[in-house]
Protein backbone atom coordinates (compact mmCIF):
# COMPACT_ATOMS: atom_id res chain seq x y z
CA UNK A 1 0.00 0.00 0.00
CA UNK A 2 0.92 3.67 0.10
CA UNK A 3 1.43 6.27 2.81
CA UNK A 4 -1.86 8.18 2.86
CA UNK A 5 -2.12 11.95 3.01
CA UNK A 6 -4.40 11.60 6.05
CA UNK A 7 -1.29 11.13 8.16
CA UNK A 8 -1.00 14.91 8.10
CA UNK A 9 -4.26 15.17 10.04
CA UNK A 10 -3.00 13.17 13.02
CA UNK A 11 -2.52 16.17 15.28
CA UNK A 12 -0.82 14.51 18.26
CA UNK A 13 1.58 12.32 16.29
CA UNK A 14 5.06 12.29 17.83
CA UNK A 15 6.54 9.01 16.56
CA UNK A 16 5.88 7.51 13.12
CA UNK A 17 7.64 4.19 12.45
CA UNK A 18 6.75 2.42 9.20
CA UNK A 19 10.09 0.86 8.31
CA UNK A 20 10.63 -2.68 6.94
CA UNK A 21 7.38 -2.94 5.03
CA UNK A 22 6.30 -2.95 1.39
CA UNK A 23 5.00 0.59 1.28
CA UNK A 24 4.98 2.09 -2.18
CA UNK A 25 4.09 5.45 -3.70
CA UNK A 26 5.41 8.83 -2.69
CA UNK A 27 5.83 10.73 0.57
CA UNK A 28 2.74 12.93 1.10
CA UNK A 29 3.36 16.65 1.31
CA UNK A 30 0.91 16.73 4.24
CA UNK A 31 3.71 15.40 6.44
CA UNK A 32 4.88 18.98 6.70
CA UNK A 33 1.73 19.79 8.67
CA UNK A 34 2.95 17.69 11.58
CA UNK A 35 5.20 20.12 13.39
CA UNK A 36 5.05 17.90 16.49
CA UNK A 37 6.54 14.86 14.73
CA UNK A 38 9.98 14.12 16.19
CA UNK A 39 10.75 10.64 14.84
CA UNK A 40 9.94 9.62 11.28
CA UNK A 41 11.41 6.35 10.07
CA UNK A 42 10.22 5.07 6.70
CA UNK A 43 13.34 3.17 5.69
CA UNK A 44 13.44 -0.19 3.91
CA UNK A 45 10.30 0.16 1.81
CA UNK A 46 9.55 0.81 -1.85
CA UNK A 47 8.88 4.54 -1.58
CA UNK A 48 9.59 6.49 -4.76
CA UNK A 49 9.16 10.05 -5.96
CA UNK A 50 11.04 12.86 -4.25
CA UNK A 51 11.55 14.21 -0.73
CA UNK A 52 8.86 16.86 -0.20
CA UNK A 53 10.15 20.36 0.49
CA UNK A 54 7.35 20.61 3.08
CA UNK A 55 9.48 18.51 5.44
CA UNK A 56 11.28 21.74 6.23
CA UNK A 57 8.27 22.74 8.36
CA UNK A 58 8.71 19.77 10.71
CA UNK A 59 10.62 21.85 13.22
CA UNK A 60 10.52 19.20 15.99
CA UNK A 61 12.02 16.45 13.84
CA UNK A 62 14.98 14.69 15.46
CA UNK A 63 15.31 11.43 13.53
CA UNK A 64 14.69 11.19 9.78
CA UNK A 65 15.20 7.83 8.10
CA UNK A 66 14.36 7.47 4.43
CA UNK A 67 17.16 5.08 3.53
CA UNK A 68 16.80 1.92 1.46
CA UNK A 69 14.02 3.13 -0.80
CA UNK A 70 13.95 4.28 -4.44
CA UNK A 71 13.58 8.00 -3.77
CA UNK A 72 14.98 10.25 -6.50
CA UNK A 73 15.34 13.95 -7.17
CA UNK A 74 17.48 16.29 -5.12
CA UNK A 75 17.98 16.67 -1.39
CA UNK A 76 15.73 19.63 -0.46
CA UNK A 77 17.52 22.67 0.89
CA UNK A 78 14.69 22.94 3.43
CA UNK A 79 16.20 20.08 5.44
CA UNK A 80 18.76 22.64 6.55
CA UNK A 81 15.95 24.39 8.47
CA UNK A 82 15.43 21.44 10.84
CA UNK A 83 17.38 22.77 13.82
CA UNK A 84 16.48 19.81 16.06
CA UNK A 85 17.58 17.14 13.57
CA UNK A 86 20.06 14.73 15.13
CA UNK A 87 20.05 11.82 12.70
CA UNK A 88 19.48 12.00 8.95
CA UNK A 89 19.74 8.80 6.90
CA UNK A 90 19.19 9.22 3.18
CA UNK A 91 21.47 6.46 1.93
CA UNK A 92 20.68 3.73 -0.59
CA UNK A 93 18.32 5.72 -2.77
CA UNK A 94 18.56 7.38 -6.18
CA UNK A 95 19.12 10.96 -5.02
CA UNK A 96 20.97 13.16 -7.50
CA UNK A 97 22.25 16.72 -7.79
CA UNK A 98 24.57 18.41 -5.33
CA UNK A 99 24.70 18.22 -1.56
CA UNK A 100 22.83 21.35 -0.37
CA UNK A 101 25.06 23.85 1.39
CA UNK A 102 22.15 24.45 3.78
CA UNK A 103 22.91 21.15 5.53
CA UNK A 104 25.79 23.01 7.12
CA UNK A 105 23.22 24.91 9.20
CA UNK A 106 22.54 21.81 11.31
CA UNK A 107 25.33 22.57 13.73
CA UNK A 108 23.38 22.35 17.01
CA UNK A 109 22.46 18.69 17.19
CA UNK A 110 23.40 16.70 14.06
CA UNK A 111 25.47 13.66 15.04
CA UNK A 112 24.79 11.13 12.26
CA UNK A 113 24.50 12.01 8.58
CA UNK A 114 24.45 9.40 5.82
CA UNK A 115 24.03 10.17 2.14
CA UNK A 116 25.98 7.24 0.74
CA UNK A 117 24.99 5.02 -2.19
CA UNK A 118 23.18 7.62 -4.26
CA UNK A 119 23.91 9.58 -7.44
CA UNK A 120 25.09 12.80 -5.80
CA UNK A 121 27.61 14.91 -7.71
CA UNK A 122 29.58 18.14 -7.42
CA UNK A 123 31.95 19.27 -4.69
CA UNK A 124 31.38 18.65 -0.99
CA UNK A 125 30.04 22.07 0.08
CA UNK A 126 32.41 23.96 2.44
CA UNK A 127 29.49 24.55 4.80
CA UNK A 128 29.34 20.81 5.55
CA UNK A 129 32.61 21.12 7.43
CA UNK A 130 30.71 23.23 9.99
CA UNK A 131 29.05 20.12 11.42
CA UNK A 132 31.70 19.73 14.09
CA UNK A 133 29.41 17.74 16.42
CA UNK A 134 28.87 14.95 13.91
CA UNK A 135 29.99 11.42 14.84
CA UNK A 136 29.15 9.57 11.63
CA UNK A 137 29.54 11.19 8.22
CA UNK A 138 29.17 8.92 5.21
CA UNK A 139 29.07 10.08 1.59
CA UNK A 140 30.63 7.07 -0.12
CA UNK A 141 29.42 5.58 -3.41
CA UNK A 142 28.43 8.78 -5.16
CA UNK A 143 29.99 10.97 -7.84
CA UNK A 144 31.44 13.66 -5.63
CA UNK A 145 34.38 15.76 -6.75
CA UNK A 146 36.65 18.33 -5.09
CA UNK A 147 38.99 17.87 -2.13
CA UNK A 148 38.91 16.94 1.55
CA UNK A 149 39.16 19.86 3.94
CA UNK A 150 41.72 20.29 6.70
CA UNK A 151 38.75 21.41 8.82
CA UNK A 152 38.19 17.71 9.51
CA UNK A 153 40.59 18.34 12.35
CA UNK A 154 37.81 20.29 14.06
CA UNK A 155 35.51 17.26 14.16
CA UNK A 156 36.42 16.35 17.72
CA UNK A 157 33.53 13.85 18.10
CA UNK A 158 34.01 12.15 14.73
CA UNK A 159 34.07 8.34 14.87
CA UNK A 160 33.34 7.19 11.32
CA UNK A 161 34.10 8.99 8.06
CA UNK A 162 33.62 7.43 4.63
CA UNK A 163 33.96 9.08 1.21
CA UNK A 164 35.04 6.00 -0.75
CA UNK A 165 34.03 5.40 -4.35
CA UNK A 166 33.82 9.00 -5.50
CA UNK A 167 35.98 11.25 -7.68
CA UNK A 168 37.77 13.22 -4.98
CA UNK A 169 41.27 14.58 -5.59
CA UNK A 170 43.94 16.39 -3.61
CA UNK A 171 45.71 15.12 -0.52
CA UNK A 172 44.71 13.52 2.76
CA UNK A 173 44.31 16.13 5.54
CA UNK A 174 46.81 15.24 8.25
CA UNK A 175 44.73 17.16 10.80
CA UNK A 176 42.11 14.39 10.77
CA UNK A 177 44.51 11.85 12.24
CA UNK A 178 46.14 13.58 15.20
CA UNK A 179 45.00 14.50 18.71
CA UNK A 180 42.34 16.86 17.34
CA UNK A 181 40.06 13.89 16.52
CA UNK A 182 40.61 11.52 19.46
CA UNK A 183 37.69 9.16 18.77
CA UNK A 184 38.14 8.45 15.05
CA UNK A 185 38.05 4.67 14.52
CA UNK A 186 37.07 4.36 10.87
CA UNK A 187 38.37 6.39 7.93
CA UNK A 188 37.69 5.34 4.35
CA UNK A 189 38.57 7.26 1.20
CA UNK A 190 39.24 4.36 -1.15
CA UNK A 191 38.80 4.47 -4.92
CA UNK A 192 39.14 8.17 -5.49
CA UNK A 193 41.90 10.18 -7.15
CA UNK A 194 43.79 11.21 -4.01
CA UNK A 195 47.51 11.86 -4.33
CA UNK A 196 50.48 12.74 -2.15
CA UNK A 197 51.70 10.80 0.86
CA UNK A 198 49.97 9.12 3.78
CA UNK A 199 50.15 11.59 6.72
CA UNK A 200 52.61 10.57 9.43
CA UNK A 201 49.98 11.48 12.03
CA UNK A 202 48.15 8.25 11.14
CA UNK A 203 50.78 6.28 13.05
CA UNK A 204 49.59 7.74 16.37
CA UNK A 205 45.89 7.87 15.59
CA UNK A 206 43.10 5.85 17.22
CA UNK A 207 42.07 4.27 13.92
CA UNK A 208 40.95 0.65 13.81
CA UNK A 209 39.92 0.67 10.14
CA UNK A 210 41.74 2.53 7.35
CA UNK A 211 40.79 2.04 3.69
CA UNK A 212 42.76 4.01 1.11
CA UNK A 213 42.97 1.50 -1.74
CA UNK A 214 42.60 2.54 -5.36
CA UNK A 215 44.09 6.04 -5.20
CA UNK A 216 47.32 7.66 -6.42
CA UNK A 217 49.13 7.80 -3.11
CA UNK A 218 52.92 7.59 -3.01
CA UNK A 219 55.78 7.63 -0.54
CA UNK A 220 56.34 5.34 2.44
CA UNK A 221 54.00 3.86 5.02
CA UNK A 222 54.27 5.84 8.30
Amino acid sequence: GSLMSEVGLMGSLFHLYIYNNRIEGTLPTELGMRESLAYFEANSNRISGTIPTELGAMTSLRFLRLDHNVIGGVIPTQIGMLDALMLCYLHNNQLSGVIPRELGNLTKSMFRLRMDTNLLSGDIPPTLWQLTRVQWLQMNRNRLTGTLSSVLGSFRLLQQFDVSDNRLSGTLPWQAFDWRVPGLVRFAAAYNQLSGTIPVTIAKSTLRYLHLAGNRLSGSIP
